[in-house]
């Protein structure tokens, strides 16, 4: 199926298969399929949220090399790309989120590496849960 076949499908409200999603996704992002795929997405999202944004925010806990090496990832072990390696602690967590929260987000995401230790995301969380209205 070509490109615009999959635009159309899109936009008559139709789902995806697999292999339609696939060739989405490897749209190259120099292409002008690239910048209708942009085009599509905005006017339908637009549409949908009747013209409302949202403001997402995320904190990231940590940089640091991670042993999971997802390629889409720029903290794989393999092919670390940060310039440091680091972990907030909670004063310097909670600190960013309350100034998050003043500023009106809609959303917050709390965003580690695999190996960040789940007992102490779970802490963090809670913490930072108390804090969000």
């Amino acid at each position: 199926m070509t490109i615009d076949k999959i635009f159309n499908k899109v936009t008559e409200g139709k789902l995806l298969n697999k292999q339609e999603a696939i060739a989405l996704l490897n749209i190259k992002n120099d292409s002008a399929d690239f910048y209708e795929l942009i085009a599509l997405a905005n006017k339908m999202t637009r549409s949908e949220f009747n013209n409302k944004g949202f403001v997402f925010a995320q904190i990231g806990l940590n940089a640091e090399p991670c042993s999971v090496n997802c390629k889409f990832c720029s903290m794989g072990e393999d092919h670390y790309a940060m310039n440091s390696v680091w972990r907030k602690d909670i004063d310097e967590i909670l600190s960013e989120a309350k100034i998050l929260i003043n500023n009106g987000i809609d959303d917050l995401f709390l965003m580690t590496t695999a190996d960040y230790p789940v007992s102490e995301f779970i802490d963090v969380a809670k913490q930072v849960r108390e804090i969000v209205p």
